[in-house]
Formats: structure tokens, sequence, C-alpha cells
């Protein structure tokens, strides 16, 4: 099966185990991607954490620590750590949440 740009689209209604296994899958390329707002985000490292992020809709952050930006999953949540929004260069999540308000917005 030939690999698509679009088969590395994040889609926060799988597991947060499954979200993971794709990110670090589409590394170096395609890269898994997903969208805040209008803006096209690659997503280069993840980590799975324990808990559920409960009462939240998948692809909501629930919170930014520094472990990274936390996002709920259909099951499960997930540490963001490396990002590169679009026009940028990669950088840490927690760097890219530091100049944008995440808590409370939606990946889609």
């Amino acid at each position: 099966k030939i690999i698509k740009k679009e088969h590395a689209r994040v889609d926060w209604n799988e597991s947060s185990e499954t979200i993971d296994k794709k990110i670090k899958a589409y590394y170096p390329w395609p890269v898994a991607h997903t969208y805040l707002g209008e803006k096209y985000i690659r997503i280069w490292d993840s980590e799975v954490l324990l808990g559920n992020g409960e009462g939240n809709r998948p692809g909501r952050v629930v919170s930014v620590c520094k472990e990274g930006v936390i996002v709920k999953c259909k099951e499960g949540k997930i540490a963001l750590k490396g990002i590169q929004p679009e026009g940028k260069k990669e950088m840490l999540a927690t760097d890219f949440a530091r100049g944008n308000k995440l808590e409370g917005r939606l990946f889609s």
C-alpha cells in the first residue's frame, strides 16, 4: 500500500495508543498532522498518558504542563511534545503553548 500524506492526519476519535503509534510510524515522512482552527500543525513527538481526560471531546486540549500539550482522545489522553506549526520551525509543544492560548481549544 502506498502511503499518502492524508493517511497521516490524526483522528482524535481513535485511542491515545493508536494515535501515538501513528505519530511515531509517520516520522520522518509524511509526518502526522492535525489542525488547530485553520492552522496546519505537524506532530513530531508524543507520549501516551494515564487517565481519560473525562468530560472532554476528543481533540480538546485538556491542559498544558511540563509533559506537553495534553489532548483528549476517544480513549485516553496524549501529550504532544514536538510540533511544527504552519510556517514555523519545529518546536516543543510547550513553547508553542506559551504564545497561544491552547487550553480548551479543539484540534481537528
